[in-house]
């Protein structure tokens, strides 16, 4: 985690408020690809786990023993190969969960940053209003071209 973003300068609260979103933006798009990496990742462990439950069942059939669900389950668990994608999955778990608690203490600090304004007696509105005459004074100059 990143807790250098996390920072405030309590002497410029306006720039501060103007780059707020952007880390929210990021803080939002870090989690966002620690969840597709987590999800991507289970779609593999599943895979394998069926793949190595044909491939147990068969050796279990071959040797005649019956093979049940639970049977299976233990065998499937003692693979290496298994093994070694199930940390990799936890592992993507915990980068994900960090993630998340990061982009909740960047929303977090939003509503800091709004009650140190209103402590300080800055008008968090003026930086609101002035960020959205800036866009659309941008918005303008791009239309007209």
């Amino acid at each position: 985690m990143d807790y250098e973003e996390l920072r405030i300068n309590e002497d410029n609260l306006p720039a501060e408020l103007q780059e707020q979103h952007l880390k929210y933006s990021m803080a939002g798009n870090r989690h966002a690809m620690a969840a597709k990496r987590t999800r991507e990742s289970k779609i593999l462990l599943n895979e394998l786990e069926a793949q190595l439950r044909d491939k147990i069942r068969a050796q279990l059939i071959e040797e005649g023993i019956r093979p049940t669900e639970g049977l299976l389950g233990e065998r499937v668990q003692l693979e290496p190969e298994y093994k070694k994608l199930r940390r990799q999955v936890t592992a993507l778990e915990y980068e994900e969960e960090s993630a998340k608690a990061f982009r909740d203490a960047v929303r977090m600090r939003h509503d800091l940053l709004l009650q140190l304004c209103y402590f300080y007696g800055q008008e968090a509105t003026n930086t609101y209003e002035t960020m959205a005459k800036k866009l659309e004074r941008g918005r303008r100059k791009s239309s007209s071209q």
